[in-house]
């Protein structure tokens, strides 16, 4: 295992401005299928994930540096004090973890991608940041259910709180939602905030509603990037 850093001094109050996960797998076919991941976290430029097979790219970005600040300020601990080694530099998937502190220290590490040889809140931050991405680069031009509704007296939108879940109805007054939308509803008799996904949206008159309005509970707010790091993963 590669350790190279610039150790910071007890009680910095530096804080961690980038941080880049690197995944790396090696094709036993052939060296063109091989295949590599970078996950950036930049206090200044916000979050990015970039991934290639070969010579074939795809990139996620999220220009919010606001994000990125919220994740790079709660990292677990385990990341910043990460594993001595980590497994042999022969292993087909290895993974790289650079951090850059705000008074130019730095660390690098690298080691084999599996359960024993990750540091401890890997994957944690990983979920994380992919919720944060699919919050804003999730394309609404491949998803024909996102059609507005038509004009009606009472809007209401179906919404589930797991994929391909039970749906439930929820009334709003924002008749700008759309199916595919994270919302935040109250749940339960204490009316206890989940974080749910519209499936459906439909206008209609208290005649032919999916459940009876008086008994409707709304949808508080659609979810918002804080929203979803408090609340949970919509997977």
């Amino acid at each position: 295992m590669k350790r190279l850093f610039t150790r910071r001094t007890a009680g910095t109050d530096a804080k961690v401005d980038r941080l880049v996960m690197e995944y790396t797998r090696r094709s036993a076919a052939s060296p063109l299928l091989q295949h590599t991941e970078r996950l950036v976290l930049d206090r200044s430029e916000g979050i990015a994930h970039l991934s290639s097979v070969g010579k074939h790219t795809a990139e996620r970005r999220c220009s919010l540096p606001s994000a990125a600040a919220r994740l790079l300020d709660t990292l677990p601990q385990g990341l910043l004090s990460p594993p001595l080694a980590s497994g042999t530099d022969d292993a087909a998937a290895r993974y790289a973890l650079t951090l850059r502190w705000s008074d130019g220290a730095s660390q690098r590490i690298t080691g084999r991608y599996d359960c024993t040889g990750l540091p401890d809140g890997w994957a944690e931050l990983a979920a994380e940041a992919d919720t944060l991405l699919r919050f804003y680069t999730e394309g609404e031009l491949f998803d024909p259910s996102r059609a507005a509704a038509a004009p009606g007296p009472l809007f209401y939108c179906a919404v589930e709180f797991e994929p391909h879940g039970t749906c439930y109805s929820y009334r709003s007054e924002d008749r700008t939602l759309e199916a595919g939308e994270l919302v935040v509803v109250p749940a339960g008799p204490d009316a206890y905030e989940l974080l749910g996904r519209i499936v459906a949206v439909q206008a209609c008159t208290a005649e032919d509603a999916p459940y009876p309005p008086a008994q409707t509970k709304p949808i508080l707010r659609r979810a918002t990037p804080q929203d979803i790091l408090e609340l949970g993963e919509f997977v």
